[in-house]
């Protein structure tokens, strides 16, 4: 890893006989925070097709208590691209996400999430909803409640 005109770089290489290689970089223009990178998995699946290279780029700015979140990822073979946004209101944690992921010849899933969290002390509560549009006709509500502790 190195830094260079205000960009961090890392790269890593796996040991064997397929050289997984990755490399990321990450810097801040105007307040905004953008990451990027990239893994070559120089290798073959089982049934000899090739593996396929994944790919992201995420971007996030925070201005007053407001945060923003753009992300990208794509595997080669389907994609997904997110955006979020988040505040605090009256002592909570309040935000929104919205995804969408092409699934290559599969049908594509469009959500919008919202997500609600608070601090209990020494614990943790969230509260989350999301709605999924499969794609294919069929479409889901899910709510999920989450307690932990951090230390």
């Amino acid at each position: 890893s190195t830094s260079a005109a205000g960009v961090s770089i890392k790269a890593t290489m796996g040991a064997g006989g397929n050289r997984v290689m990755s490399v990321a970089a990450s810097t801040t223009i105007a307040g905004a925070t953008i990451k990027a990178g990239t893994t070559d998995f120089d290798g073959q699946q089982s049934s000899g097709a090739d593996i396929k290279d994944s790919d992201f780029m995420t971007v996030g700015y925070s201005v007053g208590g407001f945060n923003l979140g753009w992300g990208h990822y794509d595997s080669g073979t389907d994609t997904m691209t997110q955006i979020g946004a988040s505040t605090s209101v009256g002592g909570l944690g309040v935000g929104v996400s919205s995804a969408s992921a092409d699934n290559g010849s599969a049908a594509d899933t469009d959500s919008f999430g919202v997500h609600v969290s608070g601090d209990l002390g020494g614990a943790f509560w969230v509260v989350d909803y999301v709605n999924t549009d499969n794609g294919d006709g069929t479409e889901s509500d899910d709510y999920t409640i989450t307690f932990g502790t951090g230390f």
